[in-house]
This record gives C-alpha cells, structure tokens and sequence, in this order.
C-alpha cells in the first residue's frame, strides 16, 4: 500500500523551503522560527497541489479527467489526504501553537 506519493515529497519540499527561507528572514527582526515557518508552509502547500491539479485535470494528454481536481491520486497526497488540505491542517497547527 503506497501512503504517499512522489508528487507530495515535491511539493512538501518546495513548500518547507519557501517556509523556511520566510522563517528565517523573520528571525532576522525577532519573529520566532515556528510560527512563521508553519503560516508561510500552509500559503504555499494549497497553491502549488491545486496547481499541480489544474495542470493535470485539464491538460492535453489522455490521462487528463477533472476528478483529478479532488482524487488523491490527482496530484500530491499523504495518507490519501490531499495535499491542498494539508495547508488548513498547517493553519489549525499554527493557531494551536501560538
């Protein structure tokens, strides 16, 4: 049983690298690390799954099918949760934290 795909990796990567590197520019004027970097990973997780899954919903090749909008297997997903719910789990995260 696969709980996560390639594409989740990716887009998790990309979206903890812009976190962090947002985090760390706010560390730089007294803003602790983990809010930051938990607010700015959950903007930039949805958009990048939901683009992901317009590309892939409504592209030009055969496998392109608009249930790829909320399927898992559509674009990234953990656990079969897509990625794009990722970024309000982040948010309820961030508001527990602080």
């Amino acid at each position: 049983m696969i709980i996560f795909n390639f594409i989740a990796v990716g887009e998790l990567l990309v979206a903890a690298l812009v976190g962090a590197a947002i985090a760390g520019i706010l560390t730089l004027f007294g803003f602790d690390f983990t809010l930051p970097f938990l607010v700015s990973t959950m903007a930039v997780a949805a958009p990048i799954d939901i683009l992901w899954r317009l590309a892939n919903a409504f592209g030009d090749d055969e496998d392109a099918n608009p249930a790829n909008l909320i399927l898992p297997w559509g674009g990234g997903h953990l656990f079969f949760i897509p990625m794009f719910l990722f970024g309000p789990l982040f948010g309820v995260a961030a508001y527990m934290w602080g």
